[in-house]
């Protein structure tokens, strides 16, 4: 029996409205937003790669955060601090977001642009998203129905040992 592993990624976007200071208390946009991170199945990328989250609001990449996934499964900044319960404050107001999409990073990324290598998406519904591989905006395909064959030969003592598996 073959185990697959879909990772999965659960990403909470709270907001918090503020008001200005005329005594109508008139609502005003929030200028910050806090999300939370809860992710199962997703493993740490190594050799500088990190992962970055996405936020799309109007049409926009707004990036949410850089981090790394440690061996524990916990989130960890890039120079390896746990993020307390999976929190990031972002200097944006995520209200209108219509997507989150996590990518994989290279190492030594500085740029505001997400890279090519969408792995998680999303689509934010009543300030939460469900990411997931199959997501349009990232691989496109939960691989549920990936099918194939592999073969592993080594050489062992001067001959060749044949390994098949049909997946």
């Amino acid at each position: 029996m073959v185990k697959r592993i879909i990772p999965f990624l659960l990403f909470s976007v709270l907001t918090f409205a503020g008001c200005d200071d005329d005594e109508d208390m008139t609502l005003t946009p929030p200028s910050s937003s806090t999300l939370t991170l809860n992710l199962t199945g997703v493993h740490s990328v190594e050799n500088g790669y990190h992962y970055e989250g996405w936020a799309i609001v109007e049409g926009q990449a707004l990036t949410t955060g850089k981090f790394n996934v440690d061996d524990q499964g916990e989130l960890v900044t890039l120079d390896g601090q746990i993020i307390p319960n999976g929190e990031f404050q972002v200097n944006q107001n995520l209200s209108t977001a219509t997507e989150i999409v996590l990518t994989i990073e290279p190492a030594g990324d500085t740029d505001a642009v997400p890279a090519e290598t969408h792995y998680l998406a999303g689509s934010v519904v009543s300030s939460s998203a469900n990411l997931t591989v199959g997501h349009s905006s990232a691989l496109g395909d939960d691989f549920t129905s990936a099918t194939g064959k592999y073969i592993l030969a080594t050489p062992t003592d001067g001959s060749w040992v044949r390994l098949q598996k049909v997946v």
